[in-house]
């Protein structure tokens, strides 16, 4: 199946993918410090802060905090476009969707508990079983789409019965969503998500 969203860049050179591997995760101070200012602003400043990065990083034109809410017409509009043009991948969504809650489900009723190990000297791994009442999910976006982030974040959330599931996400240039993901919000009955990338998103998150 191929579809006009879907699109896949390779490498010019081996090389390329060796030095992206070999550079490490360090992030520079100059952008540490640039997140911190943002989370600060908007911790100050709340919904003004927002909107403005909303314009200054998401490039799109938004007058107030409401444009930035994803509304009902435009899931109810996506589910319909997806299910004429794409029923092939609304099938494969939903079949994605059924595997995802079976393999939750049944992690949630035999790890309902928190555990860790040490895999090595100073490290600790494991996982947090702790009840939330309200959630907030970062999906990446904007100029790729991530469906299956959705369903992996937005699914275990639901079988533990977090009741309120937040969903930020980079919108496209025009201020717009992309159809499939709206479409997933939709199916997976998520009510509030909002069209918003970068530090800003999980500086409103928080």
């Amino acid at each position: 199946m191929d579809y006009d969203f879907l699109k896949i860049e390779k490498p010019s050179k081996i090389s390329e993918i060796y030095n992206l591997a070999a550079s490490g995760l360090k992030i520079p101070d100059s952008v540490d410090k640039k997140v911190e200012k943002i989370l600060k602003e908007i911790k100050a400043n709340g919904d003004k802060a927002v909107v403005k990065f909303c314009r200054q990083f998401d490039r799109y034109e938004v007058k107030s905090i409401d444009d930035i809410r994803v509304k009902a017409k435009e899931i109810e509009s996506a589910m319909a476009a997806v299910k004429k043009d794409f029923p092939k991948l609304a099938a494969a969504f939903e079949a994605s969707r059924k595997n995802i809650e079976k393999y939750h489900t049944t992690q949630f009723k035999k790890e309902a508990g928190s555990w860790y190990i040490k895999p090595g000297k100073g490290k600790e791994v494991g996982q947090i079983m702790r009840p939330m009442e309200r959630v907030g999910i970062y999906i990446p976006g904007g100029r790729y789409t991530y469906p299956s982030s959705v369903l992996m974040a937005v699914i275990p959330a639901m079988i533990a019965k977090v009741k309120e599931i937040v969903i930020c996400t980079p919108p496209q240039p025009d201020g717009s969503l992309n159809t499939v993901l709206l479409y997933l919000l939709g199916k997976l009955n998520v009510k509030e998500a909002y069209k918003i990338g970068g530090a800003q998103a999980i500086g409103t998150l928080a």
